[in-house]
């Protein structure tokens, strides 16, 4: 079962690595998150991670991380809250706690400077602009979730307005 769902990651991987867009959140968060895990690697993983890892490692890694007090169960649906509740006890109750290993949670460097990089590839152009938050906190969140709408909404004019030709534009915090 393992080397049929590795396979599946490594399918994931080689389509994200040709999916435009991809690449370009990939070299955003590189330079966002630079120092952190969130940028120092790709989310799903580096092909060489991907081609033959050691069992031993994906056991080691399983064990440290999944842990219940190291996740969340979220449910929707139309659900009966009794049958839920035993479901997750039979196949949760036995999971025990355990001291987190947080070496991979680094503080994040602010940027000092603009950062810029040129990707090449097939597609269409593509402009992507990254902003870095004040601090780890997210104390700023309102202000960026402002600043995202109006910049959202001034891209929005420009293509509607013709000025940007064959484009999309869009903006988030």
């Amino acid at each position: 079962m393992f080397q049929w769902e590795l396979e599946v990651v490594y399918e994931e991987k080689n389509r994200s690595m040709d999916n435009p867009s991809s690449r370009i959140n990939e070299a955003l968060l590189k330079h966002l998150w630079a120092g952190h895990s969130y940028g120092d690697q790709s989310i799903i993983g580096e092909v060489e991670h991907l081609k033959n890892p050691p069992l031993h490692k994906v056991h080691e890694f399983f064990d440290t991380y999944y842990v219940p007090n190291n996740m969340a169960i979220v449910l929707s649906g139309d659900l009966e809250p009794q049958q839920v509740h035993k479901i997750i006890k039979k196949y949760f109750s036995s999971w025990k706690a355990k001291a987190i290993n947080n070496k991979l949670l680094k503080k994040v460097e602010p940027l000092k400077n603009k950062k810029e990089e040129t990707l090449q590839g097939p597609g269409e152009p593509e402009l992507t602009l990254g902003f870095q938050m004040s601090d780890g906190s997210a104390n700023d969140l309102p202000q960026m979730d402002v600043f995202s709408e109006m910049l959202d909404m001034r891209l929005s004019e420009l293509v509607t307005s013709n000025q940007l030709k064959n484009a999309d534009a869009g903006a988030f915090a």
